[in-house]
């Protein structure tokens, strides 16, 4: 029984003496964000919701927020985002092979930059979304890589298309012509009507995967809408000159017929006077005697 009491000691303080040497977690991502995305938070009527969408080819930014809440610094030598399709991409702040090392004081945090060219469709595809996780690494005192920090994953990460791009882009400039106007002259809702039509079926195809057949009909529905608009603009511009010149004309007349009267009052004004003075010094008649 005495052996198995000082076995049980022994195994306690060796599992003591193990926790003590194991370094907890140290550095903490508060928080990340992705930077001048095409796509960011919106409902896609193809991908469904996407957390961050960039153009293939674009360049995209990813900010991470990296917080020290230990009493010691932390030396940080990698801040990297991986990506389901099988690409590490890194800040080029810190870096341990070229002794680039951010010290991070405890209670502080940082916000580290990720940028990367967004890979052709034929390395990621656009036809899903995507996931990713971001790691924070770092180094103790003697450059011992101690890889104990909590990474962070994320997903809904889309990588567009050129076709996808530009039926999304088209779509937005539609969008800045639509509005609870009724539009004036025929012509001009022929136009609008026609527009929408073409809308509608752009809309359709996008949400079916044909972004080409989509931003051929996004292009025609933007044609449209900017000649109705261009049309109802001729014709009421038209109109106000019409009626500028009515008013002008008017004017003109009502200002002659004004001095007309003017004159004629005036007129009369001057034979008024007239006779009151013929009145004052008419001679009179001498009585007879």
């Amino acid at each position: 029984m005495k052996k198995l009491n000082m076995l049980l000691l022994v195994s306690t303080l060796t599992a003591f003496a193990l926790f003590a040497t194991v370094r907890p977690i140290q550095a903490h991502i508060s928080s990340h964000n992705w930077i001048d995305a095409m796509l960011k938070d919106e409902n896609d009527s193809f991908l469904g919701l996407v957390s961050a969408g960039y153009k293939t080819g674009s360049t995209a930014i990813l900010k991470v927020n990296v917080y020290n809440h230990l009493s010691d610094t932390m030396n940080i030598t990698a801040v990297y985002v991986g990506f389901d399709w099988g690409i590490n991409y890194s800040s080029t702040e810190v870096n341990l092979t070229e002794l680039l090392i951010y010290r991070l004081a405890p209670g502080m945090s940082h916000v580290f930059t990720i940028t990367f060219t967004v890979p052709d469709t034929t390395v990621a595809s656009n036809i899903v979304k995507h996931s990713y996780t971001i790691y924070v690494e770092d180094v103790n005192a003697v450059g011992t890589n101690l890889g104990s920090n909590s990474p962070q994953g994320g997903s809904n990460f889309a990588v567009l298309s050129d076709e996808q791009a530009d039926a999304i882009e088209l779509r937005r400039e539609i969008n800045k012509y639509l509005s609870s106007y009724l539009f004036f002259t025929a012509k001009a809702r022929e136009l609008s009507l026609m527009a929408g039509g073409a809308k509608s079926m752009a809309d359709n195809d996008y949400q079916k995967g044909r972004f080409s057949d989509a931003v051929s009909n996004y292009q025609e529905a933007l044609s449209h809408y900017q000649d109705a608009w261009s049309s109802e603009t001729e014709s009421v511009l038209g109109f106000e000159k019409a009626f500028e010149d009515i008013l002008t004309n008017g004017a003109g007349a009502i200002t002659m017929v004004g001095w007309g009267y003017v004159i004629f009052g005036l007129g009369w004004v001057f034979i008024g006077i007239g006779i009151i003075i013929y009145a004052v010094r008419k001679p009179k008649a001498v009585s007879s005697s």
